[in-house]
């Protein structure tokens, strides 16, 4: 089974390092990376030497700060046509140890399903990924049990199929720079599998990653994505998160 790891990265070369090393480090051999740097003023050239001698890397460079969510689309537009299944990767997170082997083991028990989520976890193997009751070998319906009712909050590691993509051509929002990820894993499959294994791990939150000038807050993304409201799922979530930001901004 072959993976495509898609990692944007910004002002971070060092932690990108350790994103790609947890990469190398893995047992499971069949995969492929594509990295694309969004701060070319940035001095990336530790991380150019190391991926310039493995050519399951692709290094990509963009002219200018465009966005996480640009990069990602950009990756997106790269994956290899005998992939079976991408992951993204933030470049300040990593893999854990014989993460690629054990998703393997997982998505061949529920017959390679379109879509499997499992935990991303801090360095202590406290996961990030919270889970309100017992999801596990169930189908979950992403828009009623993860974005209405938030059975499953936090951020979590996904392993999306590459026939899903292909038959649903998702992209990450044009508007949104930054953020707003729920707006892609709304286009795709419209159930998910999950599994509690810690696959990917992190020091914890930061900002000093976010791309340049694309700080922007929960309710002013909310807005921008009223633009590219596609279906009257998304058109009816908008408008309640709306709602939401509204009240909020009142109190």
């Amino acid at each position: 089974m072959k993976y495509s790891i898609i990692t944007p990265s910004y002002d971070q070369p060092v932690k990108a390092r350790r994103c790609i090393e947890s990469l190398l480090a893995q047992p499971h051999l069949d995969w492929e990376l594509i990295f694309i740097n969004d701060s070319p003023s940035v001095d990336y050239s530790q991380v150019r030497n190391l991926v310039s001698s493995d050519d399951r890397i692709t290094y990509i460079e963009n002219d200018q700060n465009r966005g996480s969510n640009f990069s990602r689309n950009k990756g997106l537009q790269k994956i290899s046509q005998d992939v079976d299944y991408v992951i993204f990767l933030d470049d300040d997170d990593w893999l854990a140890s014989d993460s690629l082997a054990d998703l393997q083991i997982l998505l061949q028990k529920h017959d390679f399903p379109d879509w499997l989520v499992s935990n991303r976890a801090r360095s202590s193997g406290v996961p990030l990924t919270q889970i309100k009751k017992d999801l596990r070998n169930k189908s979950i319906s992403y828009w009623w049990s993860y974005l209405i009712k938030k059975n499953i909050t936090g951020d979590a590691t996904h392993c999306i199929s590459r026939k899903s993509l292909e038959r649903d051509n998702p992209l990450f929002s044009k508007q949104v720079k930054n953020g707003e990820e729920w707006y892609f894993f709304s286009q795709i499959s419209p159930r998910f599998i999950y599994e509690p294994i810690n696959s990917s791990l992190t020091d914890g939150y930061s900002s000093e990653g976010l791309n340049q000038k694309m700080q922007t807050t929960y309710c002013q993304n909310t807005f921008l994505l009223w633009r590219e409201k596609r279906n009257l799922k998304i058109f009816a979530y908008l408008l309640l998160r709306s709602v939401r930001c509204t009240q909020r901004k009142k109190l």
